[in-house]
């Protein structure tokens, strides 16, 4: 069932696409001769006007095919005004971008949003701050998230401001110039277990969700990372978790090898999900939010891809169709919610790999339509189009090999 999931979510990634390249085009009555969702073998064949559509064996994607689209031809592709041409190229990347944001808007509306809880936590002591320091006001304004209280102290910057916190069941008023030294502020994440991975140690242990974790063999934590350090240090050997649940039990683990990020080794891991509070949102406000990630992911997507290309973060990270497939299988063991967040952002990526000015790839394809109307004043010639051409499937085979061949040493790595 899982593995049908995955070619599911791959076809519909790369048949989205295709479906924005096939509205655009009958939007600008371009002919379109074949549209099929998947390939091989047809399973289902239907004419409607000029455009035969097809249903094929093979779920992974699929493929439209418009008249004049390799040679021009009245009325076809190629012949048509610059702008149309560019649209119908775009529409396709478009498409991934709006089921991206689709999915986020899901994601966000269904599940709320998360935020940290306003419980300070610091590598060096700042100020008159303690750990475990339960923000309630600033300057009167209530406190909720811990991100609201970085947003105030920020306003705050160089000014005396009143502060009334929560210290071990005290409440504790004080007045203090907030500094640059905030910035090195964060929250302390209580060890408390949201979900439980599926086949996970931790479930084959008798984690449950909403445990809370209060010590690792014998030692005790107080937050998430304390944990996380406790399990990574552990080297992969067998641990003691000692947690609360309407009283205290202990059991015993093995934590699992896992790559936790596709450019690191092998890290010890034991399944759970921390738990963070969440604020249920509406209509509009889901909108809002989806539409601030999409651009973040965005931004975020296009810098990496400038990082990897200047040497800056290890062209090791870089994965393909197998890591695409593990991680959506994964997403699958955590539960919907991660199933959804995963999902919007592969489509997002999808977006921005499309649009990259890469011949063969839809950015490469209308930026030659740009190079010919506004510099070359002329369509390329049949041998310095097949030339671009030639240039971008050997970069695009370069990367799928190399992107194999990274998904492959993941898999076979050891340590």
């Amino acid at each position: 069932m899982e593995l049908l999931i995955v070619i599911i979510v791959i076809g519909i990634l790369i048949t989205i696409h295709e479906v924005g390249h096939l509205i655009t085009a009958k939007i600008y009555h371009i002919p379109v001769e074949k549209f099929s969702i998947g390939f091989g073998p047809t399973l289902l064949k239907k004419q409607i006007k000029e455009t035969t559509y097809v249903l094929s064996l093979i779920p992974l994607g699929g493929y439209i095919k418009l008249k004049g689209e390799e040679s021009e031809e009245e009325d076809g592709f190629l012949a048509q005004p610059i702008k149309k041409k560019l649209m119908v190229v775009f529409m396709g990347p478009l498409a991934n971008l709006i089921l991206g944001f689709f999915l986020l808007f899901l994601l966000y509306f269904l599940f709320g949003i998360k935020y940290s809880p306003p419980i300070i936590n610091y590598e060096t002591k700042i100020g008159p701050f303690q750990k475990g320091d339960l923000l309630l006001f600033i300057n009167k304004d209530t406190i909720n998230s811990f991100e609201k209280a970085v947003e105030i102290l920020n306003k705050n910057l160089n000014k005396n401001t009143s502060f009334t916190i929560k210290r071990k069941n005290k409440i504790i008023n004080f007045s203090w110039v907030v500094n640059e030294s905030i910035k090195n502020l964060y929250p302390l994440i209580l060890p408390i277990v949201e979900r439980v991975k599926k086949g996970s140690p931790a479930e084959k242990a008798g984690l449950k969700p909403y445990d809370t974790i209060i010590a690792v063999n014998d030692t005790f934590i107080s937050g998430w990372e304390e944990l996380i350090e406790k399990i990574r240090n552990s080297g992969g050997k067998r641990i003691k978790i000692t947690y609360k649940r309407k009283g205290v039990f202990n059991t015993d683990l093995t934590p699992q090898l896992v790559t936790a990020d596709t450019a690191s080794k092998k890290v010890p891991q034991i399944g759970v999900w921390v738990y963070l509070p969440r604020i249920k949102v509406n209509f509009f406000d889901a909108i809002y939010q989806a539409s601030i990630r999409t651009g973040e992911v965005s931004i975020q997507t296009m810098v990496i891809f400038y990082k990897l290309i200047t040497g800056k973060v290890s062209r090791k990270a870089l994965g393909g169709p197998i890591m695409v497939a593990q991680l959506t299988y994964e997403s699958l063991r955590w539960g919907w919610e991660y199933f959804l967040a995963l999902f919007g952002l592969l489509a997002i990526n999808l977006f921005i790999v499309n649009i990259l000015p890469i011949p063969v790839l839809d950015g490469g394809r209308g930026l030659i339509f740009v190079i010919e109307h506004f510099f070359m004043k002329r369509r390329l010639t049949k041998k310095e189009l097949d030339t671009a051409i030639t240039i971008g499937w050997l970069i695009i085979m370069f990367l799928i090999i190399f992107t194999f061949y990274n998904d492959l040493s993941r898999i076979f790595k050891t340590k």
